[in-house]
């Protein structure tokens, strides 16, 4: 989206295109809307435009094939990760046609490189351990549809500064 014309200019946040959250085919994550091409400065309802300026959107690609996981009664659980460098890490709600249900205990263990979490909607469980020294990662979004947290599953992720444990959690470890 560029502006043009001589005042600056308020634009109205474009909508969420789809993305694995609207459709479980897609194998991309939709982050948000941007004002610099780097993709360092989030959008904001407040910013104005000057003539030619210009909004991007941040996409974050899903690897499926990153994922090991195990199939029972049609619902998957990811049981391993291949270690990668991404600091942005999405938890997709589907992998290969089966709904994600669970993330095992420890498979993100000491991932020392994520930064950011998010766990898709329609994940239920998350390990013990599952994540535990990830002691890098600042932000992790949980879907209402989480109810059991395992023991330590955030244990020593020391810089942990937004975290929101949703209300529908009925079982969260120590």
């Amino acid at each position: 989206l560029t502006t043009t014309g001589k005042n600056n200019y308020r634009i109205t946040m474009p909508e969420k295109p789809e993305d694995i959250t609207t459709d479980h085919n897609a194998d991309r994550y939709f982050y948000g809307w941007f004002t610099d091409p780097s993709l360092n400065t989030p959008l904001t309802e407040e910013m104005t435009f000057p003539n030619g300026g210009k909004i991007y959107g941040k996409w974050i690609p899903i690897n499926f094939s990153n994922y090991t996981y195990t199939v029972n009664q049609g619902k998957a659980t990811i049981t391993g990760t291949k270690q990668t460098t991404d600091t942005i890490v999405v938890i997709p709600s589907y992998i290969n046609s089966f709904p994600v249900v669970e993330i095992a205990a420890d498979v993100f263990k000491n991932r020392t490189m994520i930064r950011t979490l998010i766990i898709c909607d329609g994940i239920a469980q998350i390990g013990e351990g599952a994540f535990y020294n990830c002691n890098s990662m600042i932000n992790v979004t949980i879907p209402d549809s989480v109810t059991s947290i395992g023991n330590r599953a955030f244990g020593n992720c020391s810089s942990m500064m937004n975290i929101t444990i949703p209300n529908h959690v009925t079982n969260i470890g120590d």
